[in-house]
């Protein structure tokens, strides 16, 4: 069974995740949905906003737990299939953070094996759950042949705030360039994604997938210290 979800936390500010890809898009005019699913996502939810995403053409980074993979295998191969791009979010949503580099590589490996035996790719981008990481997730991240992706700007649909928090928050820090982070295990989850998507058109911004932006990117320096 997958680890209770709590209340998902900021990341870590660049400078103390070294290697890490904490920042945003390299282009002017582009912005990047990374909807995370794990146990909880509800098969009928991810569906309707796979329909919405299609009837938009626009294309997600999908970051999926091992546990959800194998569990949706059908629906995780038809996203695929639908052109978005399928990374990894770790096998069943634990912590990563704290249990030194051999358990985080052995999760992420698993992970790895249940993505593959359906995409028939390798996935290339972590997002480790929680966004919690420190040097022994990057090192093994690193070791797996993944980059570390987190976020910079968090929808917040997992909040009870109510859309209209998640929209003023979105809008005051900025979509241009931004990875958004999306939840779709959150109450609000297909609400604030309609809202992301009539955003990004009125701002007239290009949905980008990682891969699109950042193709066969890696840590880009070794991580060394204690």
């Amino acid at each position: 069974m997958e680890t209770a979800l709590p209340a998902p936390q900021e990341p870590m500010p660049a400078k103390h995740v070294p290697g890490a890809a904490l920042r945003n898009l390299p282009h002017s005019g582009t912005v990047a949905l990374t909807i995370e699913l794990s146990l909880g996502a509800r098969a009928r939810v991810v569906e309707e906003a796979a329909e919405l995403l299609q009837r938009r053409g626009v294309l997600c980074t999908w970051l999926v737990t091992g546990t959800w993979a194998r569990a949706n295998r059908a629906l995780a191969h038809k996203l695929h299939k639908l052109g978005h791009q399928i990374e990894n979010h770790g096998y069943d949503h634990a912590s990563l953070r704290g249990g030194g580099q051999a358990r985080a590589a052995a999760d992420i490996r698993r992970a790895t094996t249940v993505i593959r035996s359906i995409t028939g790719g390798t996935p290339r981008w972590l997002r480790p759950p929680y966004g919690e990481v420190d040097r022994d997730v990057l090192r093994a991240a690193a070791a797996t042949g993944h980059r570390v992706v987190l976020w910079s700007v968090d929808s917040l649909d997992w909040h009870r705030f109510g859309v209209r928090t998640s929209a003023a928050h979105l809008l005051a820090a900025g979509l241009d360039r931004a990875i958004v982070s999306l939840h779709a295990n959150a109450d609000q989850f297909g609400a604030v994604l309609r809202w992301v998507l009539e955003a990004i058109a009125d701002q007239r911004l290009r949905p980008v997938t990682l891969a699109q932006v950042l193709p066969g990117d890696r840590i880009e320096a070794p991580v060394s210290g204690p």
